[in-house]
């Protein structure tokens, strides 16, 4: 199977830079591009990048840079392609760690060095189960797949080195579904417990939407 990179955005940190990415089986000679919107042969995918959360946050948990990206993707026809996102740091250095720091609805990462602090986070797949139970932009017959990952549940996202993928399902024709990388940077603090960055990551798909002001 041959993967394209379709789509790219990086977000500079003092830590490395962070990429995001879109993936694709398709061939690039049929990829369509309008403003950050792509058509492939298969898919319509809307990608929407921002920086508010900082503004969000700056009463309970400041942070220092934010940066945000949703995809939405509708299935147009019966075509068979495959699709994968990605959002990960290239650490600048030796000193650069990162381990697993989720939390209920969340999967993310908390990325350090001496200095500074990176996280990157995005839904679990518990929230992805409340919302195909919904139809929330997650197909419902996804609901018995999707929960606390364990031998027999799952959620679409994984851990990579550094960073978060996200294997998209095979939708049918007419099937929307939706994922978001939430990324926040900060210095890092005398206070242990502060956990800021990891707060500001932790923002399920309503209350994005509803922040941004999006339908």
């Amino acid at each position: 199977m041959n993967w394209n990179k379709i789509h790219s955005d990086t977000f500079e940190t003092q830590l490395g830079s962070v990429e995001f990415s879109v993936m694709g089986t398709a061939d690039l000679d049929c990829v369509q591009t309008e403003s950050s919107n792509l058509k492939t042969l298969a898919h319509f995918i809307e990608i929407i990048a921002f920086d508010d959360i900082k503004e969000w946050v700056k009463e309970t948990n400041p942070i220092e840079k934010s940066r945000g990206w949703i995809v939405r993707i509708s299935k147009i026809n019966d075509e068979k392609e495959n699709l994968s996102l990605q959002c990960r740091l290239n650490p600048k250095g030796e000193h650069v760690t990162a381990e697993v720091d989720s939390g209920e609805g969340l999967d993310a990462l908390w990325i350090e060095d001496q200095e500074e602090v990176v996280s990157i986070g995005t839904e679990d797949g518990e929230m992805m189960k409340f919302r195909a139970e919904k139809s929330d932009w997650m197909p419902s017959r996804f609901k018995e797949k999707l929960g606390y990952q364990s031998a027999s549940e799952f959620s679409f996202t994984t851990y990579v080195d550094f960073g978060l993928k996200t294997n998209v399902p095979e939708l049918n024709k007419g099937e929307k579904i939706y994922f978001h990388y939430l990324i926040a940077t900060n210095k890092k603090s005398l206070n242990k417990d502060d956990i800021s960055t990891n707060l500001a990551v932790d923002f399920p798909k309503w209350k994005l939407i509803e922040g941004l002001e999006l339908d």
